[in-house]
């Protein structure tokens, strides 16, 4: 069992970094609640950025899943659909509608890779406390972000705030794993 203490010297870039990604897409997902109209190209391209530096943090909980042989295979597969996830959101700064469908399944490749992470973290009792199911809780909450859309503009965007939220714990986390 993995107690959270000081910070492992390799994974403090990455959680400095999700942490930056993870306020990165609440700043972004909070001013689009506010006004939609927001969401244009600009939008998009921080948006994505922001998403780029999150991934950061699966690289992160990879590296600290060396003992969960299933959660560590689980998030190198995540690793390339967040990575493509962000890439998708700089194609949408040319085109909105084609690039769209891309970040919604990258998204949903993302999520359920991490669900079976966060499944295998929970299982092996990797951690203690709350940081015990905090990768399920990331890989389950982009779930919330297309019931979000379908009710509306500012369900659809504080789904996304709130996952960045999740982002930005997972790099809490990171920094309190050795």
């Amino acid at each position: 069992m993995t107690t959270i203490t000081t910070t492992h010297t390799a994974l403090r870039p990455l959680a400095w970094t999700t942490i930056v990604g993870g306020l990165g897409i609440v700043a972004a997902g909070t001013v689009a609640a506010i006004d939609a109209n927001i969401a244009d190209s600009t939008w998009f391209a921080f948006a994505g950025a922001s998403a780029l530096l999150s991934t950061a943090g699966v690289l992160g909980l990879r590296r600290a899943t060396t003992a969960v042989p299933l959660a560590h295979k689980a998030l190198s597969a995540v690793a390339v659909t967040m990575t493509l996830f962000a890439l998708a959101h700089f194609y949408a700064v040319a085109d909105q509608d084609k690039a769209i469908p891309f970040f919604s399944a990258f998204m949903m490749l993302s999520a359920l890779g991490l669900t079976i992470a966060g499944i295998a973290i929970l299982r092996a009792r990797l951690w203690s406390g709350a940081a015990r199911a905090l990768p399920l809780i990331t890989g389950l909450w982009p779930l919330t972000i297309p019931i979000g859309l379908a009710l509306g503009d500012v369900p659809h965007f504080i789904a996304i705030t709130l996952w960045g939220v999740c982002w930005t714990a997972v790099g809490s986390l990171l920094t309190k794993l050795h």
